[in-house]
């Protein structure tokens, strides 16, 4: 009977960081947590249409929010949703 190496029971291999979206957008505004922000440009990886799920972070030359979730349609504007 030979023996065989079993990897149950391994650590598994590291997994890569999730990295957070960003847009970094030419002007923004905030009221009441909404921010629009414009004239944007996504992180790798950022939706770029649609509904961004799950947090992401808008930069402004200005001023810079986390958001909750949002919407996108880059380049044109970024929305985003209970944002700090």
């Amino acid at each position: 009977m030979a023996l065989t190496a079993s990897a149950a029971g391994t650590a598994f291999a590291a997994q890569p960081a999730q990295q957070v979206p960003t847009y970094d957008c030419d002007e923004g505004n905030e009221a009441f947590g909404l921010v629009s922000a414009f004239d944007c440009d996504a992180s790798t990886g950022a939706p770029t249409l649609g509904t961004i799920n799950g947090p992401f972070v808008i930069n402004t030359p200005s001023d810079s929010w986390t958001c909750d979730s949002g919407l996108a349609a880059v380049p044109l504007v970024v929305l985003g949703f209970d944002c700090e």
